[in-house]
């Protein structure tokens, strides 16, 4: 299992990072190169320290709920 840190700051309207992207996209066609199939989550216990400043992270579910929509585009 691939767990996806995040690439951009969403949360705060910031560009995805293209370095982020084109780390991960390299790392899954060089698994896939080996016959491995990544099995990917886009969240997997990593949420950013500033959203749990912020708002308190999954405990605000009117805020987080918009977060992870605009992460997960």
């Amino acid at each position: 299992m691939l767990s996806l840190k995040y690439v951009s700051k969403v949360y705060d309207n910031d560009p995805v990072n293209p370095k982020g992207i084109a780390f991960y996209s390299n790392f899954i066609n060089a698994l896939l190169e080996h016959g491995i199939i990544p099995f990917v989550t886009l969240y997997h216990w990593d949420l950013p320290h500033a959203l749990g400043d912020r708002y308190g992270g999954w405990l605000n579910k009117g805020e987080i709920v918009q977060d992870y929509v605009r992460y997960a585009k």
